[in-house]
């Protein structure tokens, strides 16, 4: 890439640093400027949040806006939610265990089959929520 750095190397250490603190990426902005009748490319720091600038090569871009942004923001709290549901169901599987061994074993107490229809109960109200998020 060949362009006119309008920054020094501490000036991209010290925004790198900056946004490695605020959670936004570095972007090196390039665009086309005249300056004495002569086009040249220039690259100027940007500091923006991740993936709102599509870029062309690493975090090289020409300033073009994401404009999937909001929806794939969206997709990725879907996305996270959806696997934090999963884990759930996991873990209320496991709690079935010793409720099931003694049904199955049939020295179940009153208190296994109450056990197994709670987790059943919890497990189909995040089996409907899981469905809606995929």
């Amino acid at each position: 890439m060949d362009f006119e750095k309008q920054y020094t190397d501490d000036d991209y250490a010290n925004k790198a640093g900056e946004a490695n603190a605020t959670g936004q990426i570095l972007y090196v902005l390039v665009t086309d400027e005249e300056s004495d009748g002569a086009k040249k490319k220039v690259g100027n720091l940007v500091l923006a949040e991740p993936d709102y600038y599509v870029c062309y090569e690493a975090n090289y871009t020409d300033g073009t806006i994401n404009e999937n942004l909001e929806a794939e923001k969206a997709q990725k709290l879907k996305d996270i939610e959806a696997q934090e549901i999963k884990s759930r169901l996991m873990s209320l599987d496991l709690d079935a265990i010793r409720p099931l061994r003694a049904i199955l074993a049939g020295t179940q107490t009153e208190e296994d089959l109450e056990k197994i229809k709670e987790i059943e109960t919890k497990a189909v109200e995040l089996r409907i929520t899981l469905s809606t998020l995929q």
